[in-house]
């Protein structure tokens, strides 16, 4: 499917999440199937980028869902190397569910502390989470040397909308600020739209206030 235009484009793919089926946390022998056959899946279309929702907290203490978290994604990603494939962790937005902030993402990462372990950092998820610009911030200065990928959304903080660039009141010109001049991977709009027109507004409306 890809001959001829490998190096042409590079294909990102989202693993298997939400319910209890797809709960990495659960530890259950079914989810890690259902990944090991996402990644398989993914290598027919050469995607080196895995992104990957951890799951809930369920009752466990902090420690212990991280600690499951990190033995789970060594699982991921020593399966994945052997496509020379990243799995990159999701930062989410409600505290039921693991990876939610800087110190979180922090642990999980260093402790897997594989260089195919990676993070991508979804505006939405942060903006809902946390609330405040400069943390949000912290949050991708601080993880800069793992960062991956880009989720581009806007939202109100209320909740992850899906919004267009503009729709919401993320600030997204101080936001990458500090970090588009060291970052030099992928931007996705992961956001509503009806046609291919407005994808192309959304598209503008990113260019002008990241690069402009």
């Amino acid at each position: 499917l890809l001959e001829g235009i490998e190096d042409k484009i590079e294909v990102v793919l989202h693993l298997p999440f939400g319910g209890d089926s797809n709960d990495l946390v659960s530890g259950k022998k079914e989810v890690f199937e259902r990944q090991f056959l996402a990644i398989d899946y993914a290598s027919k279309f050469k995607a080196k980028k895995l992104t990957l929702h951890l799951g809930g907290v369920h009752e466990y203490t902090q420690k212990e869902y991280l600690d499951i978290s990190v033995n789970n994604v060594k699982r991921l990603c020593e399966y994945a190397s052997k496509y020379d494939a990243n799995i990159m962790i999701e930062n989410m937005p409600a505290k039921s569910e693991v990876a939610t902030s800087i110190e979180e993402m922090k642990y999980i990462i260093e402790h897997v502390n594989m260089p195919n372990c990676k993070f991508i950092y979804d505006t939405g998820h942060g903006h809902v989470y946390y609330k405040d610009l400069e943390k949000e911030k912290e949050f991708l200065s601080t993880l800069k040397p793992y960062l991956y990928h880009f989720h581009i959304s806007d939202n109100d903080s209320s909740r992850d909308m899906h919004a267009a660039i503009g729709k919401g009141n993320i600030d997204f010109c101080n936001l990458f600020k500090d970090i588009k001049k060291d970052y030099d991977e992928l931007y996705c709009l992961e956001i509503i739209y009806k046609n291919s027109d407005d994808l192309r507004d959304y598209l503008n409306s990113l260019k002008e206030k990241l690069f402009n």
